[in-house]
């Protein structure tokens, strides 16, 4: 298969590079230091995290991820296209030129250690010819840094290829190259970055889909969460590699290309990370491809069934304040200059347009492919000194400023369904808050980022057992802070209490055995009088929803939820979990 506008909103001076690093580390000051913004636009803080459907900066307004595809390092040349036809920094002007802000710059896993490049591949850029290919990457990651342009680095197929058809790629692993091989080629490329705050995201695979195995007659077919050749443990494996290295990079999580699930299986199992607010969603869409093997293909859809069906497959993970809700970048679309039906692209553009997602065009690259095949996606002139301005640009200039989100839409901070996040702890710790220190080890975890409380909590089953599945944080209506946290473990008198002057602000529970046990709660003190007038709610039966304020949040479960402009104070334990709250204002 076949694997493919923009303005930058923000730039960061980067200090020269120290000899024998890649990077050298950057100062406070050169963290917070914009150029070349945005007419119209506040220049972005790093590092990113993610708020409900948006990635945002660390003062929390919205950034949107306008991008491009610049392929070749994970090619048989080693090294991203262009560099025999004019100078990187040439290359990298035409990327400002177009407005872009960002680039998904793909490499192979063996690329990475490969020792020399063919000279001709370079022959613009002649003082490249010497440095090996991951230093050719080294290079254009840092003259994009340098240009104010962010990058995702991907990781687009294990051996040196053009992807992505069926082959031994399919998967994270293949025959000669280990799953274990792949998270520590992502830990040694995290570490190489770390000091570039640049490089936002890893974008951990490309189109994970059956795979021939060299040595067996049946192919490997990827799932999601169910065991074998899990996609969704591989990549919440890697996501905890690339966290560890670096906690401010986004994680970037594909669903399955092939067969065409996508990110169905997000609806109920979705991707689980220590930092909860670093997990962005991607996904494929492509006129030439099919939904099903022998389904319509998507660019002989009408707009109205394209819609849905891409709603159905991945549109529907941004939806507001449910349990799975999460940022979808799509980063890959395209279609060629000379396309002799424009229906697709448009009814396509318009979708990103209406849901206002962030996006990634296939590819900057003019022809011709490693394949040896003509390419009619790029958006540079043949000579990569200029950028191509036709019905594709005229269309994508449409969607490149962010028009929904916090900071950018008019009025938003003031809608409260904006101010709530789904936490799903029953199997998993997820936490956001800033301070990560282990408040109640052998436990599943869920704690609200600072300024943010619980105000409901959900209850669910698996299998017989009881569970809680999830917490509701906002900070709507209360500005109570997080002063001096305590915690509160749970003594068995069936009731979580925090202590007078606090609210609850995390959950614990165990499991042994497959059975749940509440072990504790996380209370902060908030800095100013909290009032004390209380009542209970429980909804071990059926939910008790003071406010229907947001939507469904957690579909699966019963849910217990205050009003809101109340905090709650504690919580009563049936049955070993939690199944009421004490609400309180």
């Amino acid at each position: 298969m076949r694997q493919r506008l923009m303005t930058s909103c923000v730039a960061y001076l980067l200090t020269a590079c120290s000899a024998g690093a890649p990077f050298a580390s950057l100062t406070a000051s050169s963290r917070d230091t914009t150029h070349d913004e945005m007419p119209g636009i506040e220049p972005a803080v790093l590092p990113l995290h993610t708020l409900g459907r948006y990635i945002v900066d660390a003062t929390g307004r919205r950034l949107k991820l306008a991008s491009v595809n610049w392929y070749g390092a994970s090619d048989t040349e080693l090294v991203v296209g262009g560099l025999d036809k004019a100078p990187l920094k040439v290359i990298v002007a035409q990327i400002k030129k177009l407005g872009f802000n960002s680039v998904r710059l793909p490499f192979s896993n063996l690329m990475l250690h490969a020792t020399t490049v063919d000279p001709s591949a370079v022959v613009a850029n002649s003082h490249l010819a010497s440095l090996s290919p991951l230093m050719v990457y080294d290079e254009v990651v840092r003259e994009l840094s340098a240009a104010g342009i962010y990058v995702i680095i991907n990781n687009h197929t294990t051996h040196p290829m053009w992807c992505c058809n069926f082959d031994e790629d399919g998967l994270w692993f293949t025959h000669d190259y280990s799953e274990d091989q792949w998270l520590d080629d992502w830990t040694m490329m995290v570490k190489r970055y770390r000091d570039n705050p640049m490089v936002i995201a890893a974008d951990l695979r490309n189109e994970v889909r059956i795979s021939r195995h060299k040595n067996k007659l049946l192919p490997m077919v990827p799932n999601w969460g169910k065991g074998g050749h899990d996609w969704r443990a591989a990549a919440e494996k890697a996501g905890a590699r690339v966290l560890a290295e670096n906690p401010n990079l986004l994680v970037i999580v594909e669903g399955i290309n092939f067969p065409r699930e996508h990110l169905q299986g997000v609806a109920n199992d979705p991707i689980r990370l220590p930092i909860a607010d670093r997990l962005v969603y991607a996904a494929h869409n492509y006129a030439f491809i099919s939904p099903s093997t022998l389904g319509e293909k998507y660019g002989d859809m009408q707009e109205p069934n394209l819609h849905a069906q891409v709603a159905r497959e991945w549109g529907y993970v941004v939806s507001p304040a449910r349990h799975f809700t999460a940022p979808v970048w799509v980063s890959e679309f395209g279609e060629a200059y000379n396309a002799s039906d424009k229906k697709w692209f448009t009814y396509f553009v318009n979708y990103l347009r209406q849901q206002d997602l962030d996006f990634a065009y296939w590819a900057l690259n003019p022809g011709p492919k490693a394949s040896g095949d003509e390419e009619l996606f790029g958006l540079l002139q043949d000579d990569w000194h200029e950028p191509i301005s036709d019905w594709r640009t005229d269309q994508l200039r449409t969607i490149l400023a962010p028009r929904l989100g916090p900071g950018i839409e008019p009025g938003w901070d003031n809608l409260p369904h904006n101010h709530f996040t789904t936490l799903i702890f029953s199997d998993f710790d997820s936490q956001i808050a800033t301070d990560r220190r282990d408040w109640m080890p052998e436990a599943f975890k869920a704690r609200c980022r600072e300024g943010e409380r619980i105000v409901g909590v959900s209850l669910g089953h698996k299998g017989s057992n009881r569970m809680n599945h999830g917490v509701l944080c906002s900070d709507y209506a209360l500005n109570l802070g997080t002063e001096d946290v305590a915690v509160v473990p749970n003594s068995g008198a069936g009731r979580l209490d925090c202590p007078a002057g606090r609210h609850l602000v995390g959950l614990a529970q165990s499991r042994v055995s497959g059975k749940y046990q509440a072990a504790g709660a996380l209370c902060a003190g908030s800095g100013r009088s909290l009032g004390t007038s209380c009542y209970e709610i429980r909804f071990a039966i059926k939910d008790d929803r003071r406010t229907l304020i947001p939507a469904d949040w957690d579909p699966y479960a019963r849910k217990g939820q205050c009003e809101l402009n109340e905090y709650v104070s504690g919580v009563t334990i049936e049955q070993g979990v939690v199944s009421g709250l004490v609400c309180c204002h």
